[in-house]
């Protein structure tokens, strides 16, 4: 999981790029993270997605902005 193989035929599996993940086995295209989240490279499930900085909420899930007054790093 976290690699993917878009084409038929021999080759190696590539990983997933930051910002996406894949959380089968045998994908061929990996799945972008939720609006304001990102992860790393190879994300294999969603909770790989985290709130980006300014954002806030559940890992996993749509992020939203932090209120006004207020930050996260």
């Amino acid at each position: 999981m976290g690699k993917y193989k878009g084409v038929n035929g021999s080759g190696s599996c590539s990983d997933c790029g930051a910002g996406t993940y894949l959380n089968v086995t045998g994908g061929s295209v990996c799945v972008g993270c939720p609006t304001n989240t990102d992860s790393l490279v190879a994300g294999d499930a969603i909770t790989d997605c985290i709130c980006n900085v300014g954002f806030e909420g559940s890992d996993g899930l749509a992020c939203s902005a932090c209120a006004l007054g207020t930050y996260k790093e």
